[in-house]
């Protein structure tokens, strides 16, 4: 994780807290985004049919999001609009990196809850980083649904993710809501770089305001995105590691298995749960990318 930021305190801050927040757009970027989204209202497919195959409706989306549309060309012209403006501006703060998602999120009044969550795993977290810049067109607050994070949680918890994986922490959802969470109260056009493993959640929009917002989903530029994908039609339930890039989020199906694309390789599925004392141990332990110590490596010989 070193050497992500341009700026040396910004990195210590990153590597400790697991986001930053920044000045990213001015007030007439501000304007100019929020006209981007309701001028490509137009163009949009709406949301995919059964999107999710183990459809639950205590966890339908409420909100607008951009990557669960059906139309590529929509997703396109999103990703277009959004890098146009942003990636200058990222590489201002960012060593070398490559967009390779792009959303608006747009929450209605009284709507828009996004349940606890590690964004998906986009790269060997091992090894590399992913990002994603979330920043508000509005001013953004617990009242009308803001970001709101673990401080210090990325890269200790679930290293492999994706739409059919179940997550580790799901038995702990309601705990880490009430306990643990910080709220990111920051003005329209301020931005949060956020490690995708960190975990976060929003509320519901309880405004009559419109609440927008934009995340762009950033990788190192010195390597690819990857894809998990939990297959359990075989024998035994195994990950599948598929090597992908953007054009393969504009196209897919996010809870199918993925079709032309090179499988990197694949391992069993031992699923686990984690309890809270367990939880707290891990909030407080190493990262998995950071140099083990000699004796973590003779302890790792007993696990």
């Amino acid at each position: 994780m070193k050497n992500m930021f341009r700026d040396a305190k910004m990195q210590e801050t990153f590597e400790r807290m697991g986001y930053v927040t920044v000045d990213f757009l001015n007030a007439a970027e501000v304007e100019q985004m929020k006209n981007a989204y309701f001028e490509l209202e137009s163009i949009k497919g709406g949301m995919r049919k059964e999107y999710d195959v183990t459809f639950d409706t205590e966890h339908e989306i409420t909100y607008d999001f951009t990557f669960t549309d059906s139309n590529p060309n929509y997703k396109q012209a999103v990703f277009d609009r959004i890098t146009d403006l942003f990636m200058p501006i990222a590489d201002q703060y960012l060593n070398n990196y490559q967009p390779i998602i792009a959303n608006f999120i747009n929450k209605n009044p009284s709507k828009g809850e996004v349940p606890l969550h590690q964004n998906w795993a986009f790269v060997d977290e091992y090894k590399y980083t992913s990002v994603s810049v979330w920043c508000p067109l509005v001013d953004s607050n617990i009242h009308n649904g803001t970001l709101q994070m673990v401080d210090g949680s990325h890269k200790r918890f679930a290293p492999v993710r994706g739409p059919l994986i179940p997550w580790e922490l799901e038995d702990l959802k309601d705990t880490i809501i009430k306990e643990y969470l910080v709220p990111m109260n920051i003005k329209a056009g301020q931005a949060v770089i956020l490690d995708d493993s960190i975990i976060h959640y929003s509320a519901l929009n309880n405004t009559n305001g419109l609440r927008l917002a934009i995340q762009l989903i950033m990788i190192p530029g010195n390597t690819h995105s990857i894809h998990y994908h939990l297959d359990s039609t075989g024998e035994k339930p195994m990950v599948r590691v598929y090597k992908v890039d953007k054009d393969f989020y504009m196209q897919f199906h996010p809870w199918l298995k993925p079709k032309d694309v090179e499988e990197l390789e694949a391992f069993e599925y031992n699923p686990k749960r984690i309890d809270k004392a367990t939880f707290d141990k891990m909030l407080k332990g190493k990262a998995i990318d950071q140099p083990k110590g000699i004796l973590d490596n003779i302890l790792s010989l007993f696990n």
